[in-house]
């Protein structure tokens, strides 16, 4: 954790000056079937997101749809990390022409199943 400032500024850097390339890396990492790698691959893009570069916003519609594949998966860290990417997302200055509707619906649909379960929670006590 005491290196992870410097990481995702080494990762900003790497969209800055390889982007197409980097942002192919994470996205085929969304592929694996592993919640260690995802939610990493999900930070990076988030940072990438956050940081509103030139070079990677004409990327967001592409990194948009590779999130939401991830979507199904129902490990609590994976749905943690999409959540936190979305909010990075709707944060930026570059939402536009990028489905981020979609994003909003999901994140409707994760407070929906809090609430259930809260309410569900609730009743059973």
């Amino acid at each position: 954790m005491e290196n992870h400032a410097e990481l995702l500024d080494c990762v900003v850097l790497l969209a800055r000056s390889s982007p197409d390339d980097l942002i192919a890396f994470l996205l085929s990492q969304l592929e694996i079937e592993n919640e260690a790698v995802r939610v990493a691959s999900l930070n990076l893009l988030s940072a990438i997101v956050g940081a509103d570069l030139p070079e990677t916003r004409v990327k967001n519609f592409l990194i948009v749809k590779a999130v939401k594949s991830t979507f199904s998966d129902q490990t609590a860290k994976v749905r943690k990390a999409v959540l936190h990417f979305i909010r990075r997302l709707l944060s930026s200055g570059s939402v536009e022409n990028c489905a981020a509707w979609d994003m909003v619906a999901h994140v409707f649909r994760e407070f929906s199943v809090s609430t259930s379960k809260l309410v569900r929670r609730v009743l059973n006590t």
